[in-house]
């Protein structure tokens, strides 16, 4: 259970230093705001598309953000891309699958929002349908992997706390 709960509070960092051979990616996790995933986003539509695919190739990656931008690159896209080429180049010379890293990163990623989401809003969610991000909330709930839900000692419902 421990190990579930440090999975759902990481963002994408715990299956990073977990899985062999994918710790030099850690930096494009650990370095960026949670906001910032969409840094995922950008590499995994790169890795997923053939036409980005072959312009991944010839984008120049040897340079770095901040000698093109200065000292405060706030470029995700061409962030995005020195990222997704980095992992083309981590799954070739190490035989690594990067989907299964991706797919893992992003169940992360996601049960991260859920679990760090305000609880009043999720609970609105539900009565019109709810979101994906909904469902995980709700499975991490009924689980007990998110801090909303208590249960006491001799209680035998769980209390949602929405102040949170």
């Amino acid at each position: 259970m421990e190990t579930a709960k440090e999975i759902s509070s990481a963002r994408g960092d715990w299956v990073l230093r977990v899985e062999q051979g994918w710790r030099t990616l850690l930096p494009y996790t650990l370095d960026f705001d949670y906001d910032k995933s969409l840094l995922w986003h950008i590499a995994t539509q790169l890795c997923s598309n053939k036409e980005l695919k072959k312009e991944l190739n010839t984008t120049a990656s040897e340079v770095r953000p901040l000698t093109v931008k200065g000292d405060r690159s706030k470029s995700l896209l061409f962030y995005g891309c020195i990222f997704a080429k980095m992992m083309k180049i981590e799954e070739k010379e190490k035989s690594l699958n990067k989907w299964s890293i991706i797919s893992k990163v992003w169940v992360e990623l996601l049960c991260y929002a859920a679990s760090h989401s305000r609880a009043d809003s999720k609970a609105a969610q539900v009565s019109k349908g709810g979101e994906l991000i909904t469902m995980v909330w709700l499975l991490m709930a009924h689980f007990g992997l998110g801090g909303q839900f208590q249960i006491n000692e001799g209680q035998a419902r769980a209390k949602l706390i929405v102040g949170k």
